[in-house]
């Protein structure tokens, strides 16, 4: 049965997705349920390059990875060690639609190492390593994902680059992954069938892609998960608010025209020059919230026109005019403006 404890509350659908750990201290047998991958022959040399993936009680697998997939679990052990990747609402329900809470997190790890231990695999998984931690929060907003493009548009993440995919952006680096997508869309999609208009049930997800950027979290182990459940909100709120940040509290010293004229200044340093491309990476680089909240279109188009030293003002001030109203006003055929939008996804997604 669903638990729907995440679905009532004022944080709205929250809970963990996917987690990946490496285990250590397991077991194996002739009888343990894996499949064995060699290394690929070289036929000049007649060679293959197997590494010896285990050793014990008289048992010695070689080859290159030994697995094990499942309807539950992903399992491989390699020359690094084992890792176990599973989804913890699919593992209880059959798909990652709706979270569970704290009782099925806890009966989801439970059922995936009796999978295991059936199948002649022993471990414990209570205090296996998270290399990955995917939390997530799912809402209904007013309007459907399309009509928030612009915002996500001018987003940008705190030390992170940014990939548009339609329905999803993507704002990542090398340890953690911010995301946010049309979730009937993604389901459409895995199940081999389109979606004809987009939805407005949207999914943010925070992902931990290794052991290092979960460690500064303070969790550690599988069982860190469950002992600090309730903070793993906090967890999620401090990485989204990376990509958006609380309406009003974003760079106050933008309000002064002054320091909109000193940081263009610094673009134009740079870049030999102050045109529309310039603008676009002002925009970009300071994103949607350190606009709106602080000055409004004419002082915007005024600082520019002060700061270019384009030899045809007029047309440079028709460009930006044609940019800001392409950024801001493309979602005309809702009844809300960019900042309604902007305060919509900051109170749905961290608040």
């Amino acid at each position: 049965m669903i638990s729907r404890h995440w679905s009532v509350n004022k944080f709205g659908m929250f809970g963990i997705d996917s987690i990946k750990l490496r285990v250590q201290g397991y077991k194996l047998s002739p009888s343990s349920g894996l499949q064995l991958q060699v290394a690929p022959l070289d036929i000049k040399t007649g060679e293959r390059k197997d590494t010896v993936l285990y050793e014990a009680n008289g048992l010695k697998l070689e080859g290159q990875k030994a697995y094990r997939n499942t309807d539950l679990y992903n399992l491989d052990l390699s020359e690094i060690g084992m890792y176990v990747k599973f989804s913890i609402p699919k593992v209880i329900n059959g798909n990652n639609d709706l979270p569970v809470n704290l009782e099925l997190t806890r009966k989801a790890l439970q059922t995936v190492q009796e999978d295991l231990q059936k199948n002649d695999i022993q471990v414990s998984l209570d205090g296996a390593s998270l290399s990955r931690l995917d939390l997530f929060r799912q809402e209904v907003l007013k309007n459907t994902f399309l009509d928030y493009v612009p915002v996500f548009d001018l987003l940008r993440g705190q030390r992170m680059n940014k990939r548009d995919y339609g329905t999803s952006f993507l704002f990542y680096n090398s340890a953690r992954e911010v995301c946010f997508y049309d979730k009937d869309q993604e389901r459409a999609m895995k199940e081999g069938r389109k979606l004809g208009t987009s939805s407005n049930n949207v999914r943010s997800e925070v992902r931990f892609l290794a052991h290092r950027p979960i460690s500064k979290t303070g969790l550690d182990i599988a069982s860190d998960i469950l002992t600090n459940y309730e903070g793993l909100k906090t967890i999620y709120q401090e990485e989204v608010k990376k990509v958006i940040k609380e309406p009003g509290q974003v760079g106050r010293s933008l309000l002064v025209q002054e320091d909109l004229i000193s940081e263009m200044e610094q673009i134009k340093e740079v870049s030999g020059k102050f045109g529309l491309r310039e603008v676009k990476e002002h925009i970009q680089f300071f994103g949607v919230s350190s606009i709106l909240d602080k000055v409004s279109f004419e002082n915007y188009i005024q600082t520019v026109l002060e700061v270019s030293d384009h030899k045809n003002k007029r047309d440079l001030q028709r460009q930006v005019t044609n940019l800001l109203q392409s950024c801001f006003f493309s979602f005309k055929k809702t009844d809300q403006d960019i900042k309604n939008l902007y305060e919509e996804l900051y109170l749905k997604f961290v608040a």
